[in-house]
């Protein structure tokens, strides 16, 4: 028998994609709290595995910068490739956002040249439209802006690869703005890859202004407690509240995505008589089913894109972490890399960085000298993957 809740239960639906509305969000009230801390001085940068909620933990702030009289504009980076598109989208905000800040829209279309569709301005033109557009919010906001900008670093590597210095320019151009208007602008920049695939150590200058903060999954209780308001939502057998709130909570170490996608799968399999083995089958079942419901193979797919000439050595690490629960030492990794004659050339230091950027992109832990995986589920998933 699971503990007992130690809170009143309240219905939330379920979710197996997209962010929560921020009425639903369980247990990020330290972050909310840290996160606005950082506020009374700088900028924050969200970082943190996928599926743990950056997104809507973003929207919470939002929601909670609005009740405190702050403007605030919020637009996802991915998917744009120039900053000339990325800028006017967020015009396009400033559009939807107060009245003041639609008269600020309005100012900048009028005397910008993107407003003429299909055309193209060179990189420097470019960073000056995204400052205009910033600065201009800025001026027109009552008392303080809240920037949002999801993705981010996708956006930067985009422009690097594009034009190698870009993605730094912008980043550059971002810093610039938060030190002209240090009492009136707050930026809360979160994402799903790691500024360092973006810009490497040369773009940590446009950043060291703000507070890095790391978004984890959520405790036991909390997670426990989020089970058991999405089976009071779907009018489940009452006993399913008590009986496997901890076990689903356990089964997906506390990472709100999965805690809906296991739920979902109760739900739909099981929604008048469960067991807790069911519960542990249907966690194997995702790990294993060639669909990939749970989107378990990406853990995998991205490390082409994010280490390039290093994704076979980034592999070989995981592959040799991922066979003991308990973790490998470097020295024993360094040997077992050492010994595999597909990467070399190889050496120590290579093997430290890559494993440096493993943990910066939350794939490992360090406990001593020993690096285990973060997540149990995503060692599975990266075992069956590899398999």
């Amino acid at each position: 028998m699971s503990p007992p809740i130690d809170r009143p239960i309240r219905p939330i639906p379920l979710n197996v994609g997209g962010p929560i509305d921020p009425e639903h969000l369980v247990g990020r009230e330290i972050e909310l709290a840290r996160i606005f801390e950082a506020f009374t001085s700088v900028g924050v940068v969200l970082t943190g595995e996928r599926r743990l909620g950056k997104t809507s933990l973003a929207r919470l702030v939002e929601r909670h910068a609005h009740g405190i009289g702050w403007d605030v504009v919020r637009q996802s980076a991915e998917g744009f490739t120039t900053l000339t598109d990325f800028s006017a989208a967020l015009v396009s905000r400033l559009e939807d956002a107060s009245p003041r800040l639609r008269k600020a829209a309005t100012s900048i279309m009028e005397r910008s040249t993107f407003k003429a569709l299909g055309l193209q301005i060179g990189p420097a033109s470019a960073s000056r439209l995204l400052e205009d557009v910033v600065s201009s919010a800025v001026h027109a906001s009552q008392e303080r802006l809240l920037l949002i900008l999801d993705e981010l670093p996708v956006l930067a590597r985009a422009l690097e690869r594009a034009d190698p210095g870009a993605g730094v320019a912008m980043l550059h151009v971002l810093r610039r703005q938060r030190q002209e208007h240090p009492e009136r602008l707050r930026m809360l920049c979160l994402g799903s890859i790691g500024f360092h695939h973006a810009v490497g150590a040369e773009g940590r200058g446009a950043l060291n202004d703000l507070d890095f903060q790391r978004l984890e999954a959520l405790s036991q209780p909390d997670a426990s407690y989020l089970v058991a308001c999405i089976f009071r939502h779907a009018e489940a057998p009452q006993t399913y509240e008590r009986a496997f709130a901890s076990t689903i909570a356990d089964q997906v170490e506390g990472m709100p995505y999965y805690v809906h996608q296991l739920v979902a799968s109760v739900l739909r399999d099981h929604p008048t008589n469960c067991g807790r083995d069911d519960v542990a089958g249907i966690v194997d079942a995702a790990l294993t089913d060639p669909d990939d419901p749970w989107d378990l193979r990406h853990y995998v797919d991205r490390i082409e894109p994010y280490y390039g000439d290093d994704s076979p050595l980034a592999r070989a690490v995981l592959d040799a972490i991922a066979a003991t629960s308990s973790g490998l030492g470097l020295a024993e990794l360094s040997a077992q890399m050492a010994a595999d004659r597909r990467l070399a050339p190889i050496d120590d230091e290579r093997i430290r960085d890559v494993v440096h950027r493993l943990e910066s992109d939350h794939y490992l832990v360090r406990e001593g000298d020993r690096r285990r995986f973060a997540f149990e589920l995503v060692r599975r998933a990266w075992i069956a993957h590899r398999s």
